[in-house]
């Protein structure tokens, strides 16, 4: 089960229109889960997405953005090959230089079927129950 580790830098004063894009490598599979600690002193200045060519899949809509918290993002994305995925982000603050720490955590597609098909049964019956 690959785990990826990645520390996102953004420089001071970068602006939304011309972020700093990276770029990170990932295997084939299913991005499951990705955590997102975003340490103290952002004071929400730095501002990130992640995308998937030009598609933000990271977050659905909006940005991330916080200060002294961990996100932890349970996704469903699949990548039928090795692909790459962006991190872009810009900085608001103008003194300081701003890290996200990321970690994404990609399945084999054989070890998140059985989580997904439990899902759609469960979303099935209380969709039929009423609860949804």
């Amino acid at each position: 089960m690959p785990l990826i580790t990645y520390d996102f830098k953004i420089p001071a004063a970068t602006p939304k229109t011309a972020p700093k894009r990276d770029q990170i490598r990932v295997p084939a599979g299913i991005l499951r889960r990705i955590w997102i600690l975003i340490p103290p002193g952002h004071r929400a200045l730095a501002h990130m997405v992640i995308k998937h060519g030009e598609t933000q899949i990271i977050p659905h809509e909006g940005v991330i953005h916080g200060d002294s918290e961990l996100l932890v993002v349970d996704e469903y994305y699949e990548f039928k090959t090795e692909d790459v995925i962006t991190l872009e982000g810009w900085n608001d603050d103008p003194y300081y230089y701003h890290t996200f720490y990321l970690r994404f955590l990609i399945l084999p597609p054989l070890l998140a079927a059985p989580e997904l098909e439990l899902t759609k049964g469960l979303r099935v019956m209380l969709e039929a129950m009423g609860v949804l």
